[in-house]
């Protein structure tokens, strides 16, 4: 069976339930089939491109899970936390003060550099 090729052949639904993963990080939709939905969902993110209004669903990822289909927002997932971690520690980390050798050996290295007498 071919997908519609316009999005509005879709459900509404299915529209709320992107809102509701982008506004809640997550949202998790119980069926029996979840692999179908998730293809019904790849169904409507081509039809939105086609249209050039797939900005909310490309920010959204689908995930088979035991129970039905979760969909995700993409700045939620388990990368981007990582990423959003290793800044707030790199933010958060004071940056150690170079040491005098290592600040008389730049200052070197730029003299000689610059072509400075007595270098």
């Amino acid at each position: 069976m071919t997908q519609p090729r316009s999005s509005s052949a879709y459900p509404l639904p299915m529209f709320a339930a992107i809102d509701a993963a982008l506004s809640r990080g997550e949202f998790l939709i119980p069926c029996e089939k979840p692999s179908a939905l998730r293809l019904r969902f790849q169904g409507l993110r081509g039809a939105l491109r086609r249209e050039n209004l797939a900005e909310k669903i490309d920010s959204v990822s689908f995930h088979l899970a035991p129970t039905g289909l979760l969909i995700r927002h993409k700045d939620n997932s388990a990368d981007m936390q990582a990423i959003e971690a290793a800044l707030d520690l790199a933010l958060s980390t004071p940056q150690p003060e170079p040491s005098e050798s290592a600040q008389a050996a730049a200052s070197l290295a730029l003299s000689r550099i610059l072509g400075e007498p007595n270098a």
